[in-house]
């Protein structure tokens, strides 16, 4: 029976002194180098605004506010170190640098690929091929050795700077 007494004694001692904590003004500003700051003490000479701990609603510091506020409120900061946000542009940036380089890699190998194939094209006069339906060798025909060439062509246009 003690046991049982003690722990409501404990819950009415909290909620009796954790009323007066959530009552508590809480002061939110940010400094010249852009590092947001919380305190129970209005900062001399910067901007503030409140907290309301319990919403996490954010509104101008002045002694009486306005109820009426239209703004809808900010979220909620909890560190006081500025955000990371350059570092992830530039982790962006190396990934489009990296991505732009394979690109070029790939670009430059079909460049190589489409005028080996434009050199053989023109210079010999039977080309054989594998036939992709039979999987046999083949000559290709001139109509076909003609369209080949067409290709060979527009992807060097494409590839080749």
């Amino acid at each position: 029976m003690k046991i049982p007494m003690i722990i409501l004694f404990a819950t009415a001692l909290g909620l009796a002194f954790g009323s007066d904590v959530l009552a508590a003004k809480v002061y939110k500003w940010t400094d010249e180098n852009g590092v947001t700051h919380y305190g129970a003490v209005a900062p001399q000479g910067n901007e503030s605004e409140t907290v309301d701990v319990r919403t996490g609603e954010h509104k101008p510091a002045t002694d009486e506010v306005a109820k009426d506020d239209t703004k809808p409120p900010a979220p909620a900061q909890t560190t006081n170190k500025p955000q990371k946000e350059p570092e992830k542009s530039t982790e962006e940036t190396k990934a489009a640098k990296k991505k732009e380089k394979a690109i070029r890699a790939q670009r430059k190998k079909n460049c190589e690929i489409a005028r080996k194939n434009a050199e053989i094209l023109r210079t010999r006069a039977r080309v054989r091929i594998n036939d992709p339906d039979t999987g046999e060798l083949r000559y290709l025909t001139p109509e076909e050795k003609k369209t080949r060439e067409e290709e060979t062509a527009k992807s060097i246009e494409e590839n080749c700077d």
